[in-house]
């Protein structure tokens, strides 16, 4: 089964848990082309993933916009696409929106 054609994986609750405490981003509320930030803190275990399987701490994505691309996958994560080019697959729970400027 491919979790990107499924409405449920047993990932998707414990996104949604996430999202309702920490205001994150699940597969649904950031589809693709939702920009999003790494909201990550001294201590988060989560890491960042490239294509060519390089790990990057999330505290090194902090700061950085990047546009959502799609589910990995494993649908608890996305890949996200950064303005360099480079494509990251990072959890849900750890990215945000970011407030589109009117």
């Amino acid at each position: 089964m491919d979790v990107n054609d499924s409405d449920t994986y047993y990932g998707d609750s414990w996104d949604n848990i996430m999202a309702k405490v920490h205001g994150t981003c699940t597969r649904f509320t950031c589809p693709p082309g939702t920009r999003v930030k790494v909201d990550a803190v001294p201590g988060d275990t989560g890491i960042a993933e490239t294509w060519d399987r390089q790990v990057v701490e999330l505290l090194e994505l902090v700061g950085m916009k990047f546009v959502v691309m799609g589910t990995d996958g494993h649908s608890s994560s996305a890949w996200v696409l950064a303005p360099g080019g480079i494509a990251y697959s990072i959890q849900w729970m750890f990215l945000k929106k970011v407030a589109e400027k009117k």
